[in-house]
């Protein structure tokens, strides 16, 4: 039985049904066909009916035909990613599809296809919807399958499916052959066109929106936007933290399956970012994306609301997928977990490259997680050897078992680790079981902050990672209950060590008292004649009027002090009196290396306005902090001179002064005729107050007129003025950098012969063994 012909009212009909509910869907043909329906639903004496079959760009529409029944009939569809197979059996064509749902990371290792009778063709397709988005689609059990039955008039089947075909091609950009459509058609040549030869950008576009379609999300007009920036600017760091929708809860939230979805076999993007938003589901898509992916080479995700049992996917799929390129591992501030590290070190003892950065900080992992983890590590020299940047601080627990397991990994690659940042901030770190820091010849960056350095083998330790090392140049010692006696070896081991130049140091929040600032002061003499201190970092360590004033006189003489920051050093904010007012503007006149002076929180009007007074000519200050000082209403005025007649300020810091609607004004007014000041905090805890205090509501009105106008005239000095680049690079320098993505991929080490030995198994494998049900599964 062969099925009429396409009438034009029909055609008419498809194309006013598809421009209503499916817009973005050209009709490429429609074909009319008799469906057959399979035998085990097939009753009675039911027989073939005539069905028009609709080809888009993404989807396949089954029509009922017939005026009536194609008006009162919802017609069926599947999108073209749904496509298992298709078979020609006899005069019949058979397309068999997967059920349209959400896919589900799963642990399966990828198969490969297996062929039935006939000899197939593999037409590339996305597993969008299998239960396992690693298992071929043809091996998916039929009671699984969908099957459509269906008998094309003569000769018209090898149209029917080129046509297919020629939909896919739009779709399947670099989609690999493991992933597919079968062709069982018998060895037959298809009239199929071309297919295109999309670049990267365009390719990844096309594909995006297919899975747009599939998921039935909406494209989102300035996504699409950012993602063609991206792509003009050559930009292939995908940062989702700068698209608009990115939030989750907003009314133009972007949907992230499809963009997910589009990264599983995409080659233009290098490294995938969301920080400070949070997305729960993004950890589980990146899992999917990482199990096919072997373009990404840096994973970056920062706050981001997701958990444990994702994480652990992750690490899975990193696992299954042998050939991917990650080469950064960037998570912080969210609940990882020991389980995820545990299987996250088993991933990483399988790497075949190397890997650069390894950061998990502010991750909830136990100190037995790190352990386990470290354990791996030694099962990998290769790996080991490679990494560069190791960042545990924050919210980890080492305590003594973690921390010996992280000197054991160290120990054992002797001197040739290439460690030169390692970041153990806060992270209940036994500094005495680290002997084996002075192997780190390589340290660039060394921040131990938070970490108990008693006057024994602590102290001793770090000050021979000091003495030793030739390239340090930040060394990080903050809260680490240092007192004079403990500091002493550290301090003169940075001193003895003329290897050493513009070293940032910081020894905030030690309880130095006057003994060991004096101390401090009577070292910092001797280095008028060495660049040895670039950033000197003194905050939170408490002193009296005397001690400020040694301090301020020694730092003088520091040859090359480019930055000093003493905030909270003294608690004058109420004092009728100090004993050296001048001694900060003396300082800053009589250090002209100096760039940036960061004096908040506690030195009150005697201290800053002679300071404000001093700069009105000065030349080579950039930046000053002066917020938190009580200056009021009284302290903005003379704040106000100094903004009219100085020029070399660029970046000022001056909220939480106690201003009034009267001190908004004045800086308001003064900044008017500034052209320096280009990167300014915005004064929003005075604001806040301001707004709280104020009754009026033209008062309020004013205050937040005020508020932007003092915002937009900073932003305008930074447009307008030729020199703020430069000097915002100056002073960049003393912040760390972004790390750069990999482009290529990095060899594992070679490892020397002396690598490893005499390691110590700490956990035993025994250990491993008990543990790994409650440590390694979900």
């Amino acid at each position: 039985m062969s099925a009429d012909p396409v009438s034009s009212d029909e055609r008419a009909f498809i194309l006013e049904y598809l421009g209503k509910n499916h817009s973005d869907e050209p009709l490429r043909s429609v074909h009319s066909v008799m469906e057959h329906l399979p035998k085990k639903l097939a009753f009675f004496n039911s027989k073939p009916a005539r069905r028009l079959f609709a080809i888009t760009n993404y989807r396949i529409f089954i029509f009922s035909g017939g005026k009536k029944s194609l008006s009162n009939d919802k017609p069926r569809d599947f999108h073209l990613y749904d496509v298992a197979d298709i078979e020609l059996e006899g005069n019949l064509l058979i397309i068999r599809t997967r059920p349209n749902k959400i896919p589900k990371i799963s642990t399966n290792s990828l198969v490969s296809s297996s062929s039935g009778n006939n000899s197939p063709q593999v037409l590339t397709s996305p597993q969008l919807s299998s239960p396992s988005p690693l298992s071929s689609p043809v091996l998916n059990a039929p009671e699984e399958m969908n099957v459509i039955r269906f008998q094309p008039p003569p000769g018209v089947w090898p149209v029917l499916v080129s046509d297919i075909v020629n939909s896919f091609q739009l779709i399947n950009y670099l989609f690999p052959p493991e992933f597919a459509c079968l062709l069982k058609v018998g060895g037959t040549k298809l009239p199929t066109e071309d297919p295109p030869e999309w670049t990267k950008p365009n390719g990844f576009f096309e594909v995006y929106k297919a899975h747009s379609n599939y998921f039935k999300a909406p494209l989102n007009s300035e996504f699409m936007h950012h993602l063609q920036s991206l792509f003009t600017s050559n930009n292939t760091d995908l940062d989702l933290s700068e698209a608009i929708g990115i939030e989750a809860k907003s009314e133009s939230a972007i949907n992230l399956w499809p963009l997910f979805a589009s990264l599983r076999f995409d080659e233009y993007f290098l490294s995938i970012i969301l920080r400070k938003t949070s997305r729960k589901e993004a950890i589980h898509l990146l899992a999917d994306v990482m199990r096919t992916n072997n373009t990404l080479t840096r994973i970056y995700f920062e706050n981001c609301g997701s958990d444990e049992k994702y994480f652990v996917e992750l690490a899975w799929s990193l696992r299954a997928n042998p050939n991917h390129s990650i080469q950064m591992i960037q998570i912080s501030d969210v609940g990882f977990g020991s389980k995820a590290a545990a299987n996250l070190g088993e991933a990483l003892e399988g790497f075949t490259h190397g890997l650069k950065v390894l950061e998990l900080s502010n991750c909830s992992i136990t100190t037995k997680g790190i352990q386990l983890l470290f354990h791996h590590l030694t099962r990998n020299w290769g790996l080991s050897l490679s990494i560069e940047h190791l960042n545990f601080g924050g919210g980890n627990s080492f305590d003594k078992e973690g921390s010996c397991a992280l000197d054991n990994w160290i120990s054992a690659m002797k001197s040739h680790s290439k460690l030169k940042q390692i970041r153990l901030q806060n992270s209940e770190l036994q500094v005495n079981s680290l002997p084996n820091l002075r192997e780190l010849e390589h340290i660039v960056h060394l921040d131990l902050s938070g970490s108990k350095i008693d006057g024994g083998v602590g102290c001793v330790g770090v000050a021979y990672v000091c003495e030793q090392a030739k390239n340090l140049e930040r060394i990080v010692l903050a809260n680490c209950g240092l007192v004079k006696e403990s500091l002493e070896p550290i301090h003169e081991a940075i001193l003895g060590n003329i290897t050493l130049k513009n070293l940032k140091y910081s020894l905030a929040n030690n309880d130095l008292g006057a003994k060991g600032l004096s101390y401090l002061a009577s070292t910092f003499q001797k280095c008028n004649n060495m660049n040895r201190f670039s950033c000197i970092d003194l905050t939170g360590i408490k002193g009296k009027d005397e001690s400020l004033s040694e301090i301020l006189e020694s730092l003088t003489r520091v040859k090359g002090i480019s930055k000093v920051i003493l905030n909270r050093m003294v608690s004058k904010l109420s004092a009728k009196e100090v004993n050296n007012p001048g001694c900060l503007a003396k300082f800053v006149a009589e250090t002209p290396s100096l760039q940036s002076l960061e004096v908040s929180n506690g030195f009150g009007r005697h201290y800053i306005l002679p300071l404000l007074t001093s700069l009105g000519n000065n030349s080579h200050l950039k930046s000053l902090n002066i917020s938190g000082n009580a200056l009021g209403d009284k302290g903005f005025e003379e704040l106000g001179t100094f903004l009219r007649t100085n020029s070399s300020v660029y970046e000022l810091n001056l909220d939480d002064n106690r201003i009034t609607l009267t001190g908004l004004v004045s800086l308001r007014n003064s900044l008017t005729n500034n052209k320096t000041v280009c990167r300014l905090t915005t004064p929003i805890v005075d604001f806040e107050k301001i707004l709280a205090s104020e009754t009026a509501s033209e008062k309020k009105l004013a205050a937040t007129r005020l508020f932007t106008e003092i915002q937009i005239h900073s932003d305008k000095n930074a447009l307008e003025n030729s020199s703020w680049n430069q000097v915002s690079d100056s002073l960049a320098e003393f912040t760390e950098k972004e790390f750069t993505t990999p482009s290529t991929l990095e060899p594992l080490c070679p490892v020397p012969d002396d690598v490893g030995l005499g390691l110590i198994r700490t956990p035993s494998s025994d250990d491993i063994a008990k543990q790994r049900s409650s440590i390694y599964m979900p």
